[in-house]
């Protein structure tokens, strides 16, 4: 049944009023947090699918093409040629704003050269494969010992080299993916927060931050023994939206630790339609590592290009031991031993050389799957959270540092 006169213009307005919210993000990077934009385009999608499912859809999509925001023509023109409806129609409402002299024109005239590469493009391409309907959680592996460790750089460097490197190795504790058992207070990254009775929602300029995860304390203790880590309690991991999807810098992130795990419970949606990130339990294995050759520990120890290739190749080794042969094995993820650096510098790189000798990598998040599909940060960067090692013995979580590097 077709909706009410005034609701098709009340259906119209909120479709203007959210692109107009939205804003042209090619344009004004810095407009909108890139989780905003995601809900409004949402909530735009859903209306427009009420416009596709009505009756009167071509006098609705025909109102919308004739609107005088620019922005509003061009996104119902990509609608109206993604659900093959009223193509001819979209273009020519495009190419009449193509034929401007203003910025929309350049917009539309892109939009055209778009459109037809896209058709073209799709005329030519091979039938798609698709994905698998289910990931295998791998199993977990033993890690690497100190001793091995120690060992497999005997192998590789001669002393006083292997000394000197040796001296470097740090345990790290790995976080490897497992299927969520639904107990809310379990390791586990994304899905919903548990908070306390009256806890808000960590935000940036009133926008709510991404919840990365959490950690049972008791459970990694139980699992892998002593760390400065807290013997109880839940960890939780938060970062700016922007800043952990690779859209800006990595400025502010929020970690809160409740002592208490049974005076907690799930936490409400922050806002409506507010995207949560996809959800995985954590397991723990011990495991030990040598900085990664890019960073300033490396830098500093004066390495011939031999020596930097032989070095390389040691560390993936005691890095990867134990490993399955899966390229796309899930254990880059951690708490504790030394970041893998993607781009060219150190993690902390925006604090003083001489305070990043106190600092501890709190944990390290990389890509992972749900069962079904992946989770990547940014084009499958890592976030980074880094404390001061004597913060972090006194459970002074307020001066956590995120960072954030990707391809």
């Amino acid at each position: 049944m077709s909706l009410m006169q005034p609701e098709h213009d009340a259906l119209i307005a909120k479709i203007a009023t959210l692109t107009e919210a939205m804003g042209d993000r090619d344009r004004y990077m810095d407009r909108i947090p890139v989780s905003r934009y995601t809900r409004f385009f949402k909530q735009r999608h859903a209306l427009l699918d009420r416009i596709r499912s009505d009756p009167a859809r071509r006098e609705l999509l025909q109102a919308l093409l004739d609107r005088s925001e620019p922005e509003v023509r061009l996104l119902t023109a990509s609608y109206c040629c993604q659900h093959e409806m009223m193509v001819a129609e979209a273009e020519r409402a495009v190419e009449k704003l193509a034929r401007g002299r203003d910025y929309s024109a350049e917009q539309a005239a892109a939009w055209l050269e778009s459109h037809a590469k896209a058709a073209v493009k799709e005329r030519l391409a091979e039938p798609k494969l698709q994905p698998p309907k289910k990931i295998p959680y791998a199993p977990m592996p033993g890690g690497c010992t100190h001793e091995t460790g120690a060992a497999l750089i005997n192998a590789a460097f001669s002393e006083p080299r292997a000394g000197t490197l040796a001296a470097l190795l740090k345990r790290a504790v790995r976080l490897w993916p497992v299927k969520f058992s639904g107990d809310p207070v379990a390791s586990r990254f994304g899905g919903l927060p548990v908070f306390p009775k009256g806890q808000s929602w960590p935000r940036v300029d009133d926008e709510p931050m991404v919840f990365v995860g959490q950690i049972n304390c008791a459970e990694l203790r139980a699992a892998v023994g002593k760390t400065p880590f807290p013997d109880r309690g839940i960890l939780q991991f938060f970062g700016e939206s922007d800043g952990v999807m690779g859209c800006g810098p990595c400025c502010d992130s929020a970690v809160l630790y409740f002592p208490d795990p049974q005076k907690l419970g799930s936490a409400p949606l922050p806002v409506e339609d507010f995207e949560l990130s996809r959800e995985c339990g954590l397991a723990f294995y011990d495991t030990v590592e040598l900085p990664d050759p890019q960073s300033d520990a490396v830098e500093a120890l004066g390495l011939t290009a031999a020596e930097v290739e032989a070095y390389a190749g040691l560390r993936a080794q005691i890095s990867n031991h134990g490993m399955p042969e899966d390229p796309w094995s899930d254990a880059r993820s951690k708490l504790l031993g030394w970041p893998d650096l993607i781009q060219e510098r150190d993690v902390g790189v925006f604090l003083p050389k001489e305070e990043k000798a106190g600092e501890k990598l709190l944990l390290q998040a990389n890509s992972y799957h749900d069962g079904s599909d992946w989770q990547s940060w940014g084009d499958g960067g890592n976030i980074y959270f880094v404390l001061e090692a004597e913060a972090l013995a006194q459970r002074d979580f307020d001066d956590v540092c995120i960072d954030m590097q990707g391809h």
